[in-house]
């Protein structure tokens, strides 16, 4: 991931392989920084996407959506919340 690579971390392209690197971090411990990880959208079963957490309940990340774009989603509300698996601090 570029942000985590500007500051000298070196990370996988694999959401799977991001998602067992740094220290477990409860949902309710989040802080800005950490990557916070998603079930597989298709079949809920396995890491499918990842983002890096901002705050008050917020993410950013490349969506895989309409638009493929970054953008800034909720992980408390909706699809996210029901598909959240599970958070890494690295920093």
């Amino acid at each position: 991931m570029y942000v985590y690579k500007k500051f000298g971390y070196t990370l996988s392209h694999s959401a799977i392989a991001q998602s067992k690197v740094g220290t477990y971090v409860a949902k309710e411990d989040l802080q800005a920084g950490d990557l916070v990880f998603f079930l597989d959208y298709e079949t809920m079963d396995g890491i499918g996407h990842c983002g890096i957490y901002i705050g008050n309940g917020e993410f950013i990340h490349a969506s895989s959506g309409s638009g493929y774009c970054v953008k800034i989603s909720n992980l408390l509300t909706g699809s996210y919340n029901t598909r959240y698996a599970t958070a890494r601090r690295l920093i």
